[in-house]
């Protein structure tokens, strides 16, 4: 367990290092964010699936209820479903992603901090 924290630490900064020199390199604030996101959700899965539910801050589970409607949301974007089929549908879905990309240097800080509170929990700190 304490294994795979520092593990999931130490992804996080260097996702954090990489979505900076993206950022500074390249300009594109977009680019680095969705760098930085996709670490986390891929560390969200893992923590999901590898860590037990006594070390679980109380706030992963927000998180991943974000991540869900955002995946949620973003399907009928990605298969380009027919506006005829389902008005509204990608009106309503492309507002709920722009928000969660709006919103992605809150949750980063966010789950890094569900990071720092999962390791206090282990001891891994």
């Amino acid at each position: 367990m304490q294994l795979l924290k520092r593990i999931d630490l130490a992804v996080q900064l260097l996702a954090f290092i990489v979505t900076t020199g993206i950022m500074i390199h390249d300009g594109g604030l977009f680019a680095g964010w969705v760098a930085l996101g996709a670490a986390q959700v891929l560390s969200c899965g893992v923590n999901l699936l590898g860590m037990k539910k006594q070390y679980r801050a109380k706030g992963r589970r927000g998180y991943e209820v974000l991540i869900a409607i955002f995946i949620a949301t973003i399907i009928p974007l990605m298969i380009k479903i027919p506006h005829y089929m389902c008005p509204g549908l990608l009106d309503i879905s492309g507002s709920i992603c722009v928000l969660i990309v709006l919103a992605s240097p809150a949750l980063a800080f966010l789950y890094f901090a569900i990071t720092i509170t999962e390791m206090l929990n282990i001891g891994v700190l």
